[in-house]
């Protein structure tokens, strides 16, 4: 028979076992679930762009070879060791007369045309390349030996693996180069290189089909082109190396000054 006291000892037990069955937390509703939070994002260093390659001035070694080959020998005289060994406009050895293989004259004025000097060097296996002027002069020459050829601009003749193309060289205004003197500059190819020598002349609008890597300008003024104009020429041929010859009086530091490519002055 129950009684209230066996009541009131299920109510208390039905309670405690709910306070057990709440603490032991198999009941979840309700219950705070912790949430993450979120973590401060890692700072991200802003890209650094690769440093541009900074291109260093152009060395002894990376200039063209011919160079170390080529000797000045006074006011637009040249000489071009190889073999062969080609000299432009001689009218000085500069104290050492080398056999020419090839001997290249650009006009007959006596600053660029020496007998005295073509008697040195030349030998009969020496081959002059000369306008029709000089050509002229030189036939029947006593004491200069070898063969002369006569070139017009445009005219192109190999020796060997040397290749010589003949380019117009004249005044624009002034009488002292007219152009139908046929006066002559020459771009001799030379152990893959091209080397520019423009004789007498002023800038003029063919040097625009010149392709060199070393380019042998006037810059005396009078009677071939200035400093300035020789800066123009350079601007527009577009050489690796310019060198400047036929000076006068004009200031060859001022044109190695004034000039974008690298200027090599080359004595005497």
């Amino acid at each position: 028979m129950n009684t209230f006291a066996d009541h009131k000892w299920g109510r208390v037990l039905l309670a405690c076992a709910l306070l057990a069955l709440l603490a032991s937390g198999c009941g979840t509703r309700g219950t705070a679930t912790a949430v993450p939070q979120p973590t401060a994002s890692p700072t991200v260093a802003a890209a650094t762009p690769a440093p541009e390659p900074v291109e260093e001035p152009a060395s002894e070694t990376e200039l063209p070879t011919l160079l170390s080959h080529l000797h000045a020998l006074g006011h637009a005289s040249f000489r071009l060791d190889g073999p062969p060994t080609i000299y432009f406009d001689p009218t000085s050895t500069g104290g050492e007369a080398v056999p020419a293989d090839l001997i290249l004259i650009s006009h007959e004025h006596s600053d660029h045309y020496d007998l005295a000097t073509l008697k040195q060097i030349s030998t009969p296996q020496t081959v002059i390349l000369t306008n029709e002027r000089v050509a002229q002069e030189l036939a029947g020459e006593q004491g200069i030996e070898g063969e002369v050829r006569v070139m017009q601009a445009g005219d192109v003749e190999t020796l060997g693996e040397v290749e010589v193309e003949a380019v117009p060289a004249y005044n624009l205004t002034s009488s002292y180069h007219p152009r139908e003197a046929g006066g002559l500059g020459f771009v001799v190819t030379w152990a893959g290189e091209r080397l520019y020598f423009a004789g007498d002349t002023d800038l003029i609008p063919e040097m625009a089909e010149i392709d060199c890597d070393v380019a042998l300008l006037p810059i005396g003024g009078t009677y071939t082109m200035d400093v300035e104009e020789a800066v123009q020429a350079v601007a527009v041929i577009g050489p690796q190396v310019a060198v400047p010859m036929h000076e006068r009086s004009a200031d060859p530091e001022q044109f190695r000054a004034l000039c974008d490519c690298t200027v090599v002055l080359l004595g005497p």
